[in-house]
């Protein structure tokens, strides 16, 4: 950022009632306010516009049970930090946690940097698609993620999928409701704003979304604003509780059977 005199960004999480007819912002559900969750990611990465960096950071990780947490994590450079002084003040983030959200921070680091981290849990396969969903809709960015557990005598397949689609650009982490507000969906024209700043915006954010199953190393794509990806990732694990108990049952079976066999030929 070349231009320290700039005016701050001052952001604002309030809640924006949605129109009439019910339309939702976010993926919480139901006939309901803004989520907050893309909301203010929304918020956050207006600071692209002042030339900041800001990194967007999502991790599936799942358990062989299909279990499992995501967890978000938004990073902004000191730079994007300055422009938000009162940050960890304006950013109000309580409905997350009513969400089942568990909040750390806004907190800011020795070299300045500023760090918002969000983990949600889940308990089934079903689970992990429908908190993914929360964090821009079934119309935003991180789209169609499903978490799939197959389970034989011998072993455990664990597969996940999902699009992250950041064709749109940053208005794809807009909303109609916040269009609707705005009068686009970041209310500014984002071209102009790269004339400005004679950089691509692409340049100044960085998403990563990676995966993490049982037995294997993390799977991670990195896709660049306008540009659409696939994650897929699978693992497959021994099931050895089973096996063992299946080869001792084997072995007290054969024992049983040596017995057995011992006492018919003393018998004779």
């Amino acid at each position: 950022m070349k231009d320290d005199r700039r005016s701050r960004i001052v952001l604002h999480a309030e809640p924006i009632s949605a129109p009439a007819g019910g339309a939702a912002f976010g993926g919480f559900g139901g006939q309901r306010n803004l989520g907050r969750f893309s909301l203010a990611l929304a918020a956050l990465l207006l600071l692209l516009l002042t030339g900041c960096q800001v990194r967007l950071d999502v991790d599936l990780s799942a358990r062989p049970d299909g279990s499992g947490e995501v967890r978000v994590e938004v990073v902004l450079d000191k730079d994007a930090a300055a422009q938000v002084p009162n940050l960890e003040r304006e950013l109000r983030l309580d409905d997350l946690d009513a969400a089942g959200w568990k909040v750390e921070g806004p907190s800011r680091s020795e070299d300045g940097e500023v760090r918002l981290e969000a983990v949600k849990s889940f308990t089934t396969p079903a689970g992990a698609g429908r908190v993914v969903e929360e964090l821009g809709g079934p119309k935003g960015p991180f789209r169609d993620f499903g978490l799939k557990v197959e389970r034989s005598f011998l072993e455990t397949r664990t597969s996940v999928d999902g699009t992250v689609d950041l064709s749109a650009g940053l208005e794809g982490f807009s909303d109609e409701v916040l269009t609707q507000r705005l009068g686009s969906p970041l209310g500014v024209d984002l071209a102009t704003v790269e004339r400005q700043l004679g950089r691509p915006l692409k340049e100044m954010f960085r998403v990563t979304v990676g995966a993490r199953l049982p037995g294997e190393a993390p799977t991670v794509v990195t896709p660049e604003l306008g540009q659409r990806v696939q994650l897929v990732a699978s693992a497959r694990q021994l099931n050895v509780e089973r096996i063992a108990a299946g080869g001792l049952a084997l072995m007290a079976g054969l024992a049983l059977m040596a017995v057995l066999v011992r006492r018919l030929l003393s018998s004779t």
